[in-house]
């Protein structure tokens, strides 16, 4: 590597004049600096995307990965706003890139060089700066959007199902589709006085084709939200989501991540005029939201803390490809236990037009049968002696996907760049001032979910082999995952879970019971 090396990171941000701020601009004003600086600037690292910390951007993370490698000895900033906007995570880099590998720093817009400013007082100055600009900006955002709210304007990306978004004396509202709000009154009427639950619903819905807000099969989450929602009766509600740091570990504080949590209901805001054609009438709505207290005291849709499932992420449906998920029985035993069995998640969000799978699996005598089967099976197979062989021997009868594999996976890969364009959307939809901050990061964590079930279902697709990286690391991984097993205590259902994941890929289980066992040791 010759030592004029360089490399530029550049990042599109949403605090910015968009010209400005461009990656072209960012990349044309790094590539002058370089030619200024006589440096040959070799590697260009861009995101797209704003992550919440460093440790969120996927490109960052490669500069940081390639800089240890010893691929250049300069990186060019248009501004230190592009490298980070906390100023912890921009000293703790900054640390690493030039304190402890000897990397040059130039940030243009602030005439840093850290080649010339041994003193950390001058890039600390500027980190403080950045980090109070953008809090300033978000905080005046979200007062912006709040205001738009109050004067009568649909604050959300989409309209809720029933409606379209139109402009009406230059105030953004509603206006109802009669067709889709047709549906909306169904899904009422057969809640409220045909006495149906979501379920039933889901199942009715389907089997008579009726179509769902993304013209695909019904599912009970959409059906929960349609029967929450206010908008339905005319109602502007706003300031119901706020934005948390979450950190995954807390003995790295930059690895962090923004999530969108929704306040308390008494915390909502809400206009008192009606600010759109209402498709329900007042007292259907409201008699809807008594019925689903009684029937659920309030905690339908909430968040299951505590884990039940050690096969969960794990286990999958063999028809369909969906988990099987933890389900409690209606009835508990003698002395008060409780049942649960394993369900395709798919037939039961979706019922059976969308999957044929309906075996109820009984949880507990089925994970005993598994454990007692994988220690039996890799105390067979299993040695310091012939591990490798086997590791080797299975990777060479895995075969190519098949045609069809080949078509689903190229379906998988529409989908995923379908909603990689409706982000794209989204974006834009921010930049112009059509949504709010807080919706736009609650559609993007929507999106993204979307997209990561998508790779994990192309994944379930390629043969077990091609996620082996080395022999001697799934060798040591499946000796201390063996001894793990024999000493765990099987009434920690997330540890059980986490060692199950170093032994088998995925199990598959069809509606006969039948069951597949996927290992780097092969089918079991």
């Amino acid at each position: 590597m010759k030592s004029n090396t360089a490399a530029a990171y550049v990042r599109v941000s949403t605090l910015h004049d968009a010209q400005k701020d461009s990656p072209e601009n960012q990349r044309m004003l790094c590539s002058e600096k370089a030619f200024a600086e006589n440096l040959d600037l070799a590697f260009f690292y861009e995101d797209r995307s704003s992550g919440t910390s460093i440790m969120g951007r996927e490109d960052m993370q490669n500069l940081i990965e390639d800089a240890k490698k010893g691929y250049f000895k300069t990186i060019i900033f248009a501004s230190l706003s592009r490298f980070a906007r906390n100023t912890a995570d921009a000293l703790n880099v900054k640390e690493l890139l030039v304190d402890a590998l000897g990397i040059r720093l130039i940030a243009i817009d602030e005439n840093y060089d850290s080649s010339v400013d041994k003193d950390n007082m001058k890039f600390t100055l500027f980190s403080m700066m950045n980090e109070k600009y953008a809090q300033d900006v978000s905080l005046r955002s979200r007062s912006g959007i709040r205001m738009s709210a109050k004067k009568g304007n649909f604050t959300g990306s989409r309209a809720p199902f029933g409606y379209k978004k139109v402009v009406v004396n230059q105030t953004k509202t509603l206006e109802i589709v009669e067709k889709d709000a047709e549906i909306v009154r169904m899904i009422y009427d057969l809640y409220v006085n045909e006495d149906m639950g979501e379920k039933q619903i889901t199942n009715y819905l389907n089997a008579r084709g009726i179509p769902s807000p993304t013209n695909k099969l019904w599912g009970i989450t959409t059906l929960q939200r349609i029967l929450q929602n206010e908008a339905y009766i005319g109602c502007n509600v706003y300031n119901k989501y706020t934005v948390e740091k979450r950190y995954d570990d807390l003995n790295n504080m930059q690895d962090r991540k923004k999530r969108l949590v929704q306040k308390a209901k008494e915390e909502w805001l809400r206009n008192e005029e009606k600010n759109w054609e209402a498709i329900l009438e007042d007292e259907v709505f409201h008699k809807a939201q008594k019925i689903r207290q009684s029937r659920y005291k309030g905690s339908r849709g909430g968040v299951r803390i505590v884990q039940v499932n050690p096969l969960a992420d794990i286990i999958k449906c063999a028809h369909c490809g969906s988990n099987l998920v933890s389900m409690k029985a209606g009835k508990t035993g003698k002395n008060g236990q409780v049942y649960r069995y394993l369900i395709c998640s798919k037939r039961r969000r979706q019922g059976e037009v969308a999957c044929e799978n309906g075996l109820w699996l009984p949880l507990e005598d089925y994970k005993t049968q598994l454990i007692q089967n994988v220690k039996e099976q890799f105390s067979k197979h299993i040695s310091t002696i012939n591990i490798e062989e086997k590791i080797e021997r299975e990777l060479k009868k895995q075969k190519k996907p098949t045609p069809s594999s080949h078509i689903t996976i190229e379906k998988l890969e529409k989908e995923i760049t379908k909603n990689r364009r409706y982000l794209f959307e989204l974006r834009k939809d921010l930049k112009n001032e059509e949504i709010d901050k807080e919706q736009y990061n609650f559609e993007k964590e929507e999106m993204e979910k979307e997209i990561t079930k998508l790779q994990k279902q192309m994944k379930q697709l390629q043969p077990v082999g091609d996620i082996i990286e080395s022999n001697e690391e799934i060798k040591r991984a499946i000796l201390e995952a063996i001894d793990e097993l024999k000493e765990l205590d099987h009434k920690d259902i997330k540890e059980l879970n986490t060692t199950l994941k170093k032994l088998i890929h995925r199990i598959e289980v069809n509606n006969e019971g039948h069951t597949k066992v996927y290992t780097p040791l092969g089918e079991f």
